[in-house]
């Protein structure tokens, strides 16, 4: 699902460029704003490359009624995730395959 704003959307970047770092100790550079990715970033070796941040919504009040009736599974709630993060992740791969 699509941000709202742009500015909620660099926030978005700048916090994923920050656990990138963190994870796999490359730094990106923000190079520029864009539509079709959000934004465009550097790698270390120059490589341009496209950041599209994308919303993955949870429920927290389902998870909180599945907490009280006992029917909370983490393992099957992560799963969830997953499927949810894929599904939106073909979406957005649907949609950059598309003319624009």
């Amino acid at each position: 699902m699509a941000y709202a704003d742009k500015e909620t959307e660099r926030w978005c970047l700048d916090h994923f460029l920050r656990a990138r770092h963190s994870a796999l100790g490359e730094i990106l550079t923000f190079v520029c704003d864009s539509e079709a990715p959000d934004f465009i970033c550097r790698r270390p070796n120059g490589e341009l490359i496209g950041v599209e941040p994308t919303r993955i919504i949870c429920n927290p009040e389902r998870d909180e009624l599945r907490r009280l009736r006992q029917d909370f599974d983490p393992e099957s709630d992560s799963i969830e995730l997953l499927w949810d993060s894929a599904v939106a992740l073909a979406k957005k791969e649907a949609k950059r395959r598309g003319a624009h």
